[in-house]
């Protein structure tokens, strides 16, 4: 499941990735969420998702992990619906947590990946859907 605002009505909105392959798109009002509608089908094998305007353009998109370890960006088209999926990388297989933010300041989406050995990897967006060399913290110590 993501939040963001995927209709641009300036409101809060979810999708989720339902067991049976379809993505549900719920719209928010500001109160609470519509009943959700299906956006796209073909989840099953996708895992992890994480919302942002990765591309730049002022409309929510979303990035999701193929069960293969592959990473797919969804470029949201601003109604809550998602263009073609673009590959942008793989061997994400290892990542448990994906999530957006701007962590270096530079006003653009940035990618935060935890890998399964507890590293943490920052993921610098570049606007266009791709991202800069990654910043690797080390898990601490136990």
């Amino acid at each position: 499941m993501a939040a963001a605002d995927f209709n641009s009505d300036q409101k809060s909105d979810l999708i989720a990735a339902h067991t049976n392959g379809n993505l549900f798109f719920y719209p928010g009002n500001g109160k609470n969420f519509a009943s959700g509608t299906v956006s796209s089908t073909g989840w099953t094998h996708m895992r992890m998702l994480s919302a942002g305007d990765f591309t730049g353009d002022g409309k929510a998109d979303i990035y999701a992990v193929h069960n293969s370890g592959d990473l797919y960006l969804y470029s949201g088209k601003g109604n809550g619906t998602f263009n073609t999926a673009k590959k942008t990388g793989g061997g994400w297989q290892n990542m448990r947590l994906l999530s957006e933010a701007d962590f270096n300041g530079d006003q653009k989406s940035d990618l935060i990946a935890i890998h399964t050995n507890g590293n943490i990897h920052a993921y610098p967006g570049n606007d266009k859907g791709g991202f800069a060399t990654p910043i690797v913290t080390p898990a601490p110590a136990i």
